[in-house]
């Protein structure tokens, strides 16, 4: 298991090394301003895209691998019409934004009134927007792990070259144009991959092309879990329209900012969930099998996830300053809020992939459904009084709800119990990443004292986590690293010859 998130992990620092570059030309070229219309506007097109969507992207990781594995031309007749149905409700739900943002865009919120351009030129990419997700689970479905991972690669850089050169050709509508266009070309090369039958398979030749009837069990899924679909995105969109009201466009780009390097941790780490760890637990196997296989895979992952989280949070004001600028340094306080959070919502992931798995799914949404009205509760209470602070403090307490629920659902319903080890782990992790963050954001000079405190944090939180660690877990990660360093000393002997 090991191997298999640091294949995905070499794949994903590529990623976020692109996605880096994107980060740091956009905040020079547009400033906090810029970064906070950027952000509402991607916030109101996700909520646009992944309502319309009608959840089949998850759908897609949720029902393919098992088709996969039993029947190459049942994975088609199910990828075929999913594919027809995304792509009309994509023309149509671009048409209907297009007109919309034309004749009256106040329905999108007035705090947008100012930006109806950014908001038109939008709307056009939202094809794009909604294949691309769909295409990355349907790619995992074909259990091609390492090939989905270089298909988000390739989503990166197209999606950075549209941005620096949009925007610094025409602003910010030029770029969405232009990703609409370059995104196409990579989803048409992406579906023929998709579609395509390996060597040798067997099953029927000859599948209609553009059908469009999915089988009843999909679209159950798919209703079941659409309200997420709508309300998730939707209570991320509302938390930046009330920052954008109380306290103005400037601080919008700060809270971007902060969130921006906590998505950097969700990137680093979070693609083993939906590219190994769901289509995993959804590949058959009993009830116990399944929830053995999910505890290893969060005792790796807790293990994974402290190395690169605390340099962030030791460091915020010279992360914040390298990948955007000092102009957004009032966001440095806030980045270890942002951090924890995408770190509890990966932890807990890990059961709502299990609950989903054993298809739960009037829990799971009940569940989220909650979490989603405790954002927007603490947030509407909070960010106008407390602003970024509150923002973040709303997203935490929206992710313990979902991570107690789903621990407790699963123990009454299959008597899961969390692994002691796992469950010291997780808390010891949380805990560092909450020290590290306080002391990070009080100390924001670069002395030699200072920094000899926070490495020497860093180096003790390390060593911590190790000694949680099973001896067989301490054996396989020495073993690891050793193979890594004979592999790259090997390379540097080839090198010199």
């Amino acid at each position: 298991m090991l191997n298999a998130f640091l294949t995905i992990g070499v794949f994903q620092l590529v990623t976020m090394a692109v996605l880096l570059v994107r980060t740091k030309a956009l905040a020079l070229l547009l400033g906090p301003d810029g970064v906070g219309v950027l952000a509402i506007v991607d916030k109101l097109l996700a909520t646009a895209g992944q309502t319309v969507s009608l959840s089949l992207p998850f759908a897609a990781v949720r029902f393919l691998p098992e088709l996969w594995r039993r029947d190459h031309s049942e994975f088609l007749s199910l990828v075929r019409p999913m594919r027809n149905m995304l792509i009309f409700v994509g023309l149509v739900s671009t048409s209907v934004g297009v007109i919309v943002t034309w004749l009256d865009p106040r329905l999108w919120g007035a705090e947008l009134l100012p930006y109806r351009t950014i908001v038109f030129s939008g709307f056009i990419s939202l094809p794009v927007i909604i294949l691309v997700p769909f295409l990355q689970n349907a790619i995992a479905g074909r259990l091609a792990h390492n090939f989905s991972a270089l298909f988000i690669l390739g989503h990166a850089l197209v999606l950075t070259l549209a941005s620096i050169a949009g925007v610094w050709v025409g602003g910010l509508s030029t770029f969405y144009i232009l990703y609409a266009l370059v995104g196409m070309v990579l989803v048409i090369f992406t579906i023929v991959f998709v579609e395509r039958k390996p060597a040798g398979a067997i099953g029927s030749e000859r599948l209609p092309f553009f059908q469009l009837k999915l089988p009843r069990k999909i679209w159950n899924f798919s209703f079941a879990v659409w309200a997420l679909a709508f309300i998730t995105p939707f209570a991320a969109l509302y938390v930046h329209y009330i920052v954008l009201r109380s306290h103005g466009i400037e601080v919008a780009g700060w809270m971007q900012c902060a969130m921006a390097v906590g998505l950097a941790v969700r990137n680093l780490l979070g693609r083993a969930h939906p590219l190994f760890l769901t289509p995993n637990v959804n590949n058959g196997g009993s009830v116990e099998e399944r929830m053995c296989w999910a505890s290893d895979f969060q005792k790796t992952f807790s293990m994974l996830s402290l190395v690169p989280a605390l340099p962030l949070l030791l460091f915020p004001h010279l992360i914040v300053s390298m990948l955007y600028s000092p102009a957004f340094l009032p966001a440095a306080p806030f980045v270890a809020l942002f951090v924890i959070n995408e770190v509890l919502t990966l932890l807990t992931g890990t059961y709502q992939a299990l609950i989903l798995a054993f298809d739960h799914l009037a829990f799971h949404v009940f569940q989220n459904l909650i979490a989603q009205a405790m954002l927007i509760a603490v947030a509407t209470v909070s960010v106008p009084q407390y602003g970024v602070l509150g923002a973040g403090l709303a997203s935490i307490c929206a992710q313990l709800v979902l991570y107690c629920g789903s621990v407790l659902f699963l123990r009454r319903r299959h008597k899961f119990e969390v692994p002691v080890r796992s469950m010291m782990l997780s808390s010891f992790i949380i805990m560092s990443l909450i020290a590290s963050g306080i002391f990070g954001a009080l100390h924001a000079e670069l002395s030699w004292g200072i920094v000899t405190s926070k490495l020497s944090l860093y180096a003790i939180s390390v060593a911590g986590m190790v000694t949680l660690l099973s001896a067989a877990d301490r054996a396989n990660l020495f073993g690891l690293f050793n193979g890594l360093s004979h592999r790259l000393a090997s390379v540097g002997a080839r090198g010199e010859s």
